[in-house]
């Protein structure tokens, strides 16, 4: 009966179509034409049960010429075909475009069609949780990006559906899906960490670096970050909050400066020395080289350092206030003029220790002669009891003490002698005065296993 009913209303089709195919104008004559030759065909090859060549000519005739009532041809083809999904869609398609000109018995056969239809399309709620802008795939075609407005329709039976979105694992699953159901499908997106480096650099003296709000360093910093979007921001004090928002991407290496503003009226510094290319920090933070611009800081101190290679350092506060610049000129000094002051210092402070070591065993010793000459006292008197040959031990042993002890003196005061010479004698090459500048500064030596050098604290 089935079939029966698909032979009778084709031709039915066929005779609506063939009074809207009669030509019109000359214009559209021969488009006209060749739309009623293809749907001529497309009945010949629906009739004989040849549903794929009636597609294929229907669709070409609605191409030619469209008209809403190819449509339910297409729609009917696709039904036979078991194309299910296809077949819905262009019955919507025709009823949608055929509206109040399509007849009643018309209808009443397309919404048996339709019912039939919804017992077999099925649906799948495909989810991805948090991820959005994830690709959806229903085996080779993609049916959108999370999350989607609606589930996606599928013929039933089994099917792929696949995800994939930047900077997760893509997964798969194998679904047998049931007729006429709406299934959910949830996948949870496992994060693939990718990294850049990210290098953040500030001006601003005693830079601190924060990224999506959690603090990570003393600029200039440098680490590697996770890809996506960061909000990079560095604090000073004395200056305004600086940000900057960067998106990382996987194995880049990036430089980005993010330097603050001074809040308020700034202080400058004009400083120079006498060694071309000396650098020139500030809070820890190198600001460039002899010769050097102005710099304007913040209002306060600000501790400064300068140096070059084979010269002593010089270190200290500046206090700069806004109005007037301050200047300040050093005059760094070659390691090898003249003798370090730890030299001396060392020699000095051996004698000292010396010094301290041979009074106190001086002392020792007099308390061990009057102890022994006691015992010898006590042993003539009688009061020392004891075998002859104990007397004796114990005589010979504090005679021994107080030899060591008295030796050990006399040494100690040879080294008390011989570092004061020494340190007397440095004295006169040692550079105890700091170089000439124009600063306000006190120097103290410092002496580390990596340097010798002069440190340098005051005001400027």
């Amino acid at each position: 009966m089935r079939a029966i009913h698909g032979r009778l209303c084709v031709p039915f089709a066929f005779l609506a179509f063939l009074a809207w195919a009669a030509p019109v104008s000359a214009v559209d004559d021969e488009a006209k034409q060749e739309a009623k030759e293809r749907f001529s065909k497309g009945v010949e090859f629906f009739n004989a049960s040849e549903y794929g060549a009636a597609l294929a000519e229907f669709h070409w005739a609605f191409e030619v010429s469209p008209h809403y009532m190819v449509l339910y041809n297409i729609a009917r083809c696709y039904a036979r075909l078991n194309k299910h999904i296809e077949a819905m869609k262009y019955f919507e398609q025709y009823l949608e475009e055929g509206g109040t000109k399509i007849g009643k018995k018309r209808l009443k056969e397309v919404e048996v069609e339709m019912s039939a239809l919804v017992k077999i399309i099925a649906y799948l709620d495909i989810t991805t949780g948090d991820v959005k802008g994830a690709t959806i795939k229903v085996g080779e075609k993609v049916a959108g990006h999370t999350p989607l407005a609606q589930p996606v329709a599928v013929e039933p039976g089994p099917v792929t559906v696949s995800v994939d979105a930047d900077g997760y694992r893509s997964e798969s699953k194998e679904i047998v899906v049931p007729a006429g159901k709406t299934l959910p499908v949830s996948f949870e997106l496992v994060w693939i960490v990718k990294f850049g480096t990210i290098e953040v650099a500030s001006e601003a003296p005693k830079s601190v670096v924060y990224m999506d709000g959690k603090e990570m360093g003393k600029a200039p910093w440098k680490g590697k970050v996770k890809t996506g979007t960061h909000l990079f921001e560095v604090k000073a004090k004395g200056y305004t909050t600086a940000s900057k928002e960067v998106v990382v991407e996987e194995d880049e290496v990036r430089t980005i400066d993010v330097t603050p503003v001074i809040l308020g009226e700034p202080a400058r510094l004009i400083l120079d020395a006498n060694v071309e290319g000396a650098a020139v920090f500030v809070e820890g933070i190198k600001m460039g080289a002899i010769p050097i611009k102005p710099l304007d800081l913040p209002p306060g101190p600000s501790h400064v350092i300068v140096k070059a290679d084979g010269y002593i350092p010089f270190e200290g506060d500046i206090q700069l206030t806004t109005g007037e610049p301050v200047h300040a000129e050093v005059k760094l000094v070659n390691e090898k003029t003249g003798v370090h002051p730890g030299w001396f210092w060392t020699a000095a402070s051996l004698a000292v220790a010396a010094g301290i070591g041979a009074g106190v065993t001086g002392i020792f010793a007099l308390q061990k002669q009057d102890e022994y000459d006691k015992f010898l006292k006590d042993t003539a008197a009688g009061v020392e009891a004891g075998s002859e040959a104990d007397l004796v031990a114990k005589e010979k042993r504090l005679g021994d003490e107080g030899k060591t002890l008295a030796l050990t003196t006399d040494v100690l005061w040879g080294v008390v002698g011989a570092m004061g010479v020494t340190a007397l004698t440095l004295a006169f090459f040692t550079r105890f005065k700091p170089p000439e500048s124009r600063v306000n500064i006190a120097l103290e030596p410092v002496i580390t296993p990596e340097l010798a050098a002069v440190a340098m604290s005051g005001t400027f």
